[in-house]
Protein backbone atom coordinates (compact mmCIF):
# COMPACT_ATOMS: atom_id res chain seq x y z
CA UNK A 1 0.00 0.00 0.00
CA UNK A 2 1.09 3.22 -0.67
CA UNK A 3 -0.91 6.80 0.41
CA UNK A 4 -3.68 4.23 0.92
CA UNK A 5 -3.52 2.93 -2.40
CA UNK A 6 -3.22 -0.49 -3.59
CA UNK A 7 -0.10 -1.87 -5.96
CA UNK A 8 -2.50 -1.64 -9.33
CA UNK A 9 -4.00 1.74 -8.20
CA UNK A 10 -0.51 3.39 -8.06
CA UNK A 11 0.44 2.25 -11.12
CA UNK A 12 -2.80 2.78 -13.29
CA UNK A 13 -2.04 6.70 -11.50
CA UNK A 14 1.45 6.79 -12.65
CA UNK A 15 0.58 5.40 -16.18
CA UNK A 16 -2.27 8.70 -16.16
CA UNK A 17 0.29 10.77 -15.01
CA UNK A 18 2.84 9.62 -17.60
CA UNK A 19 0.18 10.00 -20.27
CA UNK A 20 -0.69 13.48 -19.63
CA UNK A 21 2.91 14.67 -19.26
CA UNK A 22 3.42 13.43 -22.49
CA UNK A 23 0.23 15.25 -23.90
CA UNK A 24 1.37 18.11 -22.60
CA UNK A 25 4.71 17.71 -24.22
CA UNK A 26 3.66 17.38 -27.36
CA UNK A 27 1.17 20.38 -27.05
CA UNK A 28 4.33 22.43 -25.74
CA UNK A 29 6.39 20.98 -28.82
CA UNK A 30 3.58 22.48 -31.42
CA UNK A 31 3.80 25.81 -28.98
CA UNK A 32 6.98 26.27 -29.62
CA UNK A 33 7.07 25.43 -33.44
CA UNK A 34 4.14 27.99 -33.97
CA UNK A 35 6.15 30.71 -31.86
CA UNK A 36 9.77 29.81 -34.37
CA UNK A 37 7.27 30.48 -37.58
CA UNK A 38 6.04 33.27 -36.10
CA UNK A 39 9.83 34.64 -35.65
CA UNK A 40 10.71 33.23 -38.92
CA UNK A 41 7.98 36.25 -40.46
CA UNK A 42 10.24 38.66 -38.63
CA UNK A 43 12.86 40.70 -39.23
CA UNK A 44 15.54 38.83 -36.53
CA UNK A 45 19.01 38.39 -36.03
CA UNK A 46 21.47 36.41 -33.31
CA UNK A 47 23.39 37.99 -30.90
CA UNK A 48 26.55 36.46 -29.04
CA UNK A 49 28.43 38.22 -26.53
CA UNK A 50 31.59 37.13 -24.88
CA UNK A 51 32.41 38.56 -21.26
CA UNK A 52 35.56 38.14 -19.16
CA UNK A 53 36.08 38.54 -15.47
CA UNK A 54 33.14 37.29 -12.97
CA UNK A 55 30.03 38.98 -11.18
CA UNK A 56 30.15 42.84 -11.24
CA UNK A 57 33.67 42.64 -12.50
CA UNK A 58 32.81 40.82 -15.42
CA UNK A 59 33.90 42.60 -18.71
CA UNK A 60 32.24 42.88 -21.84
CA UNK A 61 34.95 42.33 -24.54
CA UNK A 62 32.73 41.28 -27.88
CA UNK A 63 29.40 41.34 -29.64
CA UNK A 64 28.64 39.73 -32.50
CA UNK A 65 25.18 39.48 -34.34
CA UNK A 66 24.21 37.61 -37.37
CA UNK A 67 21.02 38.26 -39.32
CA UNK A 68 18.46 35.35 -40.01
CA UNK A 69 20.83 34.91 -43.53
CA UNK A 70 23.50 34.03 -41.99
CA UNK A 71 25.51 37.14 -42.45
CA UNK A 72 27.53 39.15 -39.62
CA UNK A 73 25.80 42.53 -39.63
CA UNK A 74 28.18 43.18 -36.87
CA UNK A 75 30.89 42.71 -34.43
CA UNK A 76 33.32 44.27 -32.73
CA UNK A 77 35.69 43.08 -29.78
CA UNK A 78 35.83 45.85 -26.63
CA UNK A 79 37.70 47.10 -24.05
CA UNK A 80 36.63 45.85 -20.59
CA UNK A 81 35.44 48.96 -18.07
CA UNK A 82 37.47 46.96 -15.47
CA UNK A 83 40.86 44.61 -15.38
CA UNK A 84 39.90 41.22 -16.81
CA UNK A 85 40.30 38.61 -13.96
CA UNK A 86 43.23 36.16 -14.74
CA UNK A 87 41.09 33.19 -14.13
CA UNK A 88 38.79 34.12 -17.17
CA UNK A 89 42.77 35.03 -18.92
CA UNK A 90 43.49 31.38 -18.60
CA UNK A 91 40.50 29.92 -19.51
CA UNK A 92 39.99 31.69 -22.68
CA UNK A 93 43.78 31.57 -23.21
CA UNK A 94 43.64 35.83 -23.43
CA UNK A 95 45.85 38.67 -22.77
CA UNK A 96 44.96 41.56 -21.89
CA UNK A 97 46.89 43.51 -24.28
CA UNK A 98 44.71 42.29 -27.23
CA UNK A 99 41.81 44.60 -25.99
CA UNK A 100 43.67 47.77 -25.45
CA UNK A 101 43.15 48.75 -28.92
CA UNK A 102 39.32 47.80 -28.57
CA UNK A 103 36.81 50.34 -28.70
CA UNK A 104 34.60 50.81 -25.06
CA UNK A 105 31.37 50.24 -25.69
CA UNK A 106 30.21 53.34 -25.44
CA UNK A 107 32.03 54.35 -28.57
CA UNK A 108 30.13 51.79 -30.60
CA UNK A 109 26.83 51.58 -28.93
CA UNK A 110 24.67 54.09 -31.00
CA UNK A 111 26.28 52.07 -34.07
CA UNK A 112 25.48 48.81 -32.42
CA UNK A 113 21.70 50.08 -31.59
CA UNK A 114 21.71 51.36 -34.93
CA UNK A 115 22.31 48.06 -36.54
CA UNK A 116 19.61 45.92 -34.84
CA UNK A 117 16.95 48.71 -35.28
CA UNK A 118 13.68 46.71 -36.24
CA UNK A 119 15.39 43.16 -35.27
CA UNK A 120 13.87 40.60 -33.00
CA UNK A 121 17.09 39.45 -31.56
CA UNK A 122 17.59 35.71 -30.51
CA UNK A 123 20.03 35.32 -27.72
CA UNK A 124 20.97 31.71 -25.99
CA UNK A 125 20.52 33.12 -22.88
CA UNK A 126 18.21 36.12 -21.99
CA UNK A 127 18.92 36.61 -18.94
CA UNK A 128 22.47 36.75 -19.47
CA UNK A 129 22.85 38.42 -22.04
CA UNK A 130 20.38 40.93 -21.53
CA UNK A 131 21.72 41.44 -18.13
CA UNK A 132 25.17 42.16 -19.53
CA UNK A 133 24.02 44.28 -21.84
CA UNK A 134 21.85 46.32 -20.19
CA UNK A 135 24.47 47.13 -17.96
CA UNK A 136 26.56 48.38 -20.35
CA UNK A 137 23.68 50.12 -21.80
CA UNK A 138 23.55 51.92 -18.65
CA UNK A 139 27.17 52.65 -18.04
CA UNK A 140 27.21 54.10 -21.25
CA UNK A 141 23.92 56.53 -20.58
CA UNK A 142 22.01 54.36 -23.19
CA UNK A 143 18.12 53.69 -22.17
CA UNK A 144 16.72 50.57 -22.68
CA UNK A 145 18.33 47.65 -24.68
CA UNK A 146 19.01 47.65 -28.43
CA UNK A 147 16.05 45.60 -31.06
CA UNK A 148 12.39 45.80 -31.31
CA UNK A 149 11.73 42.53 -28.83
CA UNK A 150 14.31 39.47 -27.65
CA UNK A 151 13.49 36.01 -27.65
CA UNK A 152 15.46 33.06 -25.62
CA UNK A 153 16.46 30.36 -28.13
CA UNK A 154 17.36 28.08 -24.92
CA UNK A 155 13.86 27.74 -23.74
CA UNK A 156 12.14 27.19 -26.60
CA UNK A 157 14.64 25.14 -28.65
CA UNK A 158 13.98 22.90 -24.96
CA UNK A 159 10.62 23.02 -25.67
CA UNK A 160 11.06 21.90 -28.75
CA UNK A 161 13.27 18.99 -27.38
CA UNK A 162 11.05 18.10 -25.01
CA UNK A 163 13.50 16.85 -22.79
CA UNK A 164 11.12 16.57 -19.36
CA UNK A 165 12.97 17.05 -15.52
CA UNK A 166 10.77 15.62 -13.17
CA UNK A 167 13.52 16.94 -10.51
CA UNK A 168 13.55 20.22 -11.80
CA UNK A 169 9.78 20.28 -12.93
CA UNK A 170 11.00 21.90 -16.39
CA UNK A 171 12.33 21.26 -20.13
CA UNK A 172 16.07 20.42 -19.50
CA UNK A 173 18.04 23.15 -21.41
CA UNK A 174 20.30 21.88 -24.55
CA UNK A 175 23.76 23.48 -24.22
CA UNK A 176 25.15 24.91 -27.43
CA UNK A 177 28.08 22.46 -28.04
CA UNK A 178 30.01 25.47 -30.57
CA UNK A 179 29.88 27.86 -27.64
CA UNK A 180 33.53 27.04 -27.30
CA UNK A 181 34.40 27.74 -30.50
CA UNK A 182 33.72 31.21 -30.69
CA UNK A 183 30.50 33.84 -30.87
CA UNK A 184 30.50 33.86 -34.50
CA UNK A 185 29.99 30.01 -34.22
CA UNK A 186 27.35 30.43 -31.96
CA UNK A 187 25.56 32.96 -33.21
CA UNK A 188 24.82 31.09 -36.03
CA UNK A 189 23.88 28.06 -34.12
CA UNK A 190 21.50 30.24 -32.53
CA UNK A 191 19.86 31.27 -36.38
CA UNK A 192 19.98 27.40 -36.87
CA UNK A 193 17.93 26.09 -34.03
CA UNK A 194 15.57 28.52 -35.05
CA UNK A 195 15.61 27.19 -38.57
CA UNK A 196 15.58 23.58 -36.88
CA UNK A 197 12.44 24.22 -35.23
CA UNK A 198 10.82 25.73 -38.51
CA UNK A 199 12.36 22.50 -40.45
CA UNK A 200 14.38 24.67 -42.70
CA UNK A 201 18.45 23.54 -43.95
CA UNK A 202 21.19 25.25 -41.56
CA UNK A 203 23.03 27.84 -42.72
CA UNK A 204 26.60 28.32 -42.81
CA UNK A 205 28.97 29.78 -40.58
CA UNK A 206 29.68 33.08 -42.13
CA UNK A 207 33.72 34.79 -42.11
CA UNK A 208 34.41 37.02 -39.54
CA UNK A 209 34.01 41.08 -40.30
CA UNK A 210 36.48 43.32 -39.05
CA UNK A 211 36.52 47.22 -39.00
CA UNK A 212 38.49 49.19 -40.92
CA UNK A 213 38.39 53.11 -41.50
CA UNK A 214 36.87 52.67 -44.70
CA UNK A 215 33.85 50.47 -43.31
CA UNK A 216 33.28 46.35 -43.07
CA UNK A 217 35.72 44.43 -44.46
CA UNK A 218 35.50 40.56 -44.64
CA UNK A 219 38.86 39.21 -42.99
CA UNK A 220 41.30 36.51 -44.44
CA UNK A 221 41.01 34.82 -40.86
CA UNK A 222 38.85 31.60 -40.18
CA UNK A 223 35.93 32.33 -37.48
CA UNK A 224 36.85 29.61 -35.29
CA UNK A 225 40.51 30.70 -35.29
CA UNK A 226 39.86 34.62 -35.36
CA UNK A 227 37.24 34.23 -32.83
CA UNK A 228 38.49 31.97 -30.18
CA UNK A 229 37.01 33.75 -27.49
Amino acid sequence: MKNGLCARCVETLRQCEQRERAAQIQQDRQAAVILAQQIEQYRYAALAIRCLGFGVRAGLCQIVVVDHDGIVIWQSYLRPLHDVASPSQRKYSIAQAQFTRAPLFVEVAQDLFEALEGHSILVDGDRFVSGVLKRACDDAGWNGLPGSSWFCMRDLYARFVGEWSPRAKKYRAQPLPERRLGAVVEATAILNRQRMICGLPPLPVPPLLSFSSRGWCVSDERPDEADAL
